[in-house]
């Protein structure tokens, strides 16, 4: 079932709006289902697109497919929001809107930051987890035996534990995509890091949503495992309460030294722009007829008018706040150009260090490598030669 009844009708005094407007606003439904609102247009359908294309569905030329198969990674699922309020805390989801980090390590996207602000972000949690629970009663097994049960279940095989003293499992099952790689299914792509549980998880639906998750979440992923009430109660216990070692400080790897041999934009667009920039930021009539939200604008932010798909495209600039055309190769402060700054941000939102005045990109996706970004900021100091 859908939101839609609920946040319909749902508003918080004072909120600047109603919940289904910013779900709307924001396009959440671009990536995640159970937001209430209509299924979205095929050129805002980032997840549902995506996997059209992996499933061989999507009316194309074979080559075509077989080329977007070879680049695409990324948002190829995304988890459903209509079960949310059954098994998350209302605290936390507010945190994470504001906040975003990576909750499902198997899964290459995360959450992108977008413009919330902390009374926006409380309205969507208010909406998607009505009747928190946050007091409710915590299982009250014996970590022993769930810490057995956890490994004769192999739970590891989908779920990782960060911090938890448990034997690692292979992940087997994958499933081939369309140019002969391989990926995650969907179970396992979305399981979330059992070490988010205590600070994420309603303590008082854990065990009925390990015993019987589809009767908690009716589109869960997650398949029920058959065990008694008191097991169930055993593992609960244990994903609350076993030790975690404190998780090491994430730190991005270091900058390497820009290249002395020549770069040419053709390189720069093969390695980069095409495969990881392009397809949110594009000319409209290359995209056809939808520039990505970093073009046209979306995910609530206004068009910037990027436009990374061909070499006039890049040396066109962008809006500023103001709606003047600004080069993507201006000095910030620190005399760092402005795309350089952007693709080094995503780094440092990856290690925990988020800057409140820049977004980090690609958006929601992984930081470039060093050595992609090593590309183009060679390429920049280099003139920015054709």
């Amino acid at each position: 079932m859908g939101l839609a009844p609920l946040l319909l009708a749902f508003s918080v005094a004072g909120a600047p709006e109603p919940a289904t407007m910013l779900l709307a606003r924001h396009q959440c439904r671009r990536c995640h289902e159970g937001t209430g609102l209509p299924a979205p247009p095929l050129a805002e359908a980032c997840v549902g697109c995506h996997r059209r294309i992996t499933g061989g569905t999507f009316e194309a030329r074979r080559e075509l497919l077989v080329r977007w198969n070879r680049n695409l990674v990324s948002l190829r699922q995304a988890p459903s929001l209509a079960g949310v309020g059954a098994r998350i805390r209302r605290d936390w989801v507010r945190a994470f809107l504001v906040a975003p980090s990576d909750a499902r390590p198997a899964l290459a996207a995360t959450m992108p930051r977008l413009g919330l602000t902390p009374n926006e972000a409380d309205t969507l949690a208010r909406a998607l987890v009505p009747d928190d629970d946050h007091d409710g009663v915590s299982p009250a097994g014996d970590v022993a035996r769930g810490a057995r049960l956890y490994a004769r279940l192999r739970c590891g095989t989908c779920h990782a534990f960060t911090g938890a003293d448990v034997e690692a499992v292979a992940r087997p099952g994958l499933v081939a995509r369309g140019d002969g790689e391989r990926a995650p299914p969907d179970p396992i792509a979305l399981a979330p890091d059992l070490a988010l549980a205590r600070a994420r998880l309603r303590p008082a639906r854990i065990a009925a949503f390990i015993r019987e998750p589809q009767v908690v979440t009716q589109d869960a992923l997650m398949p029920a495992t058959p065990m008694s009430a008191a097991e169930a109660e055993d593992l609960a216990t244990f994903v609350l309460r076993a030790p975690l070692r404190p998780a090491p400080p994430p730190r991005p790897s270091g900058l390497l030294p820009l290249l002395t041999r020549p770069v040419r934009f053709r390189e720069v667009q093969a390695r980069v722009f095409d495969r990881t920039c392009r397809h949110c930021h594009a000319s409209p009539d290359f995209a056809l007829g939808d520039g990505g939200p970093g073009n046209t604008g979306g995910f609530g932010f206004p068009s910037r008018g990027v436009d990374l798909s061909s070499y006039e495209g890049v040396a066109s600039g962008a809006f500023d706040e103001k709606g003047r055309r600004r080069s993507v190769f201006a000095p910030r402060a620190d005399g760092t150009p402005a795309l350089v700054a952007s693709l080094r941000a995503r780094r440092d939102e990856e290690a925990g260090r988020a800057d409140p005045a820049l977004r980090g990109m690609p958006l929601g996706l992984p930081a470039l490598s060093p050595e992609d970004l090593q590309l183009v900021e060679s390429w920049i100091a280099q003139g920015r030669p054709r």
